[in-house]
């Protein structure tokens, strides 16, 4: 699907960026409707930050609005002083 397509693009390069102010935008995406697009966000989040909070493969929305808020209670705790891990640029996830 073109539209999902996009979004998943839109994740990696937020990703790329290497910049904590886009972690906030990588977690609301593990709202989305589709599975593929939140599994994408999940794996830049966790390839982002080298955390690991889990998300299981085929993650129900609910799953996903939960790990969304294990996520967000991370960037409370850690934010304020996180640093981007520098990784190399994920093409494959």
């Amino acid at each position: 699907a073109p539209a999902r397509d996009d979004r998943v693009n839109a994740i990696l390069g937020l990703r790329n960026l290497e910049n904590k102010n886009v972690i906030p935008a990588l977690i609301a995406m593990l709202k989305d409707p589709e599975v593929q697009v939140r599994q994408v966000a999940h794996f830049a989040l966790r390839n982002l930050t080298g955390q690991s909070i889990q998300l299981t493969s085929t993650a129900s929305p609910a799953e996903s609005a939960r790990v969304a808020d294990q996520w967000r209670a991370w960037l409370r705790k850690e934010g304020p002083g996180y640093r981007p891990v520098h990784q190399p640029p994920c093409r494959d996830w």
